[in-house]
């Protein structure tokens, strides 16, 4: 893939000029790839975003996503490029989502949605997380971490939604959507697991 070429001739010329020793090259090789990889995905998304006409949302998405995700895990496509266009097809359809469910739904509607997808993913955090990536799976010793993680970051977003829920903040539709995807991402993930 381009990102682990670009990050190996990265670390090599890092060893080359005595910044690393021999034997860091490879961990700092994947530390590059992952950040190589992290900001061309950020760049994606912002530029997708653009497009929508979308900037604030697709900063929401980014941090509400990754936030949970990591810890709670879920599906995670095997390659760079599936999880470069899953991630932006998902960001994308949340953005309709987000412009049309009004339109569809009233708002006591779309409140019982968020609320049942509020209470579906602490349900699914406490239960199946972390649920692990097939490429990267888990080591035993940090499972409880990450499940506490998972846990305590879901409840801390779940109740800045009902804040801003109860103080009438409209991001919270947007937070909603951005849930309802975790969910589905963990759900996805068990299944696969299976």
């Amino acid at each position: 893939m381009l990102y682990q070429k670009i990050a190996c001739k990265m670390a090599e010329y890092l060893e080359r000029e005595a910044v690393i020793e021999k034997e860091q090259k490879e961990e700092c090789a994947y530390g590059l790839e992952m950040l190589i990889s992290s900001i061309c995905l950020a760049g994606m998304l912002f530029g997708v975003a653009y497009f929508l006409k979308a900037i604030d949302k697709a900063v929401l998405y980014y941090i509400l996503f990754a936030w949970i995700r990591k810890y709670a895990g879920g599906y995670h496509a095997k390659t760079y490029i599936g999880c470069t266009s899953l991630y932006l097809l998902t960001f994308s359809f949340s953005v309709f989502m987000e412009r049309n469910l009004l339109y569809i739904l009233n708002l006591k509607q779309m409140q019982g949605f968020e609320f049942v997808v509020m209470i579906s993913l602490m349900i699914t955090v406490i239960f199946f997380a972390p649920i692990e990536n097939v490429n990267n799976p888990i080591e035993k010793e940090n499972k409880e971490k990450y499940y506490y993680y998972a846990l305590i970051r879901t409840v801390i977003v779940i109740i800045i939604n009902i804040v801003c829920m109860t103080k009438k903040i409209e991001v919270y539709h947007w937070n909603s959507i951005c849930l309802f995807w975790v969910l589905i991402y963990m759900y996805i993930g068990k299944w696969i697991r299976k």
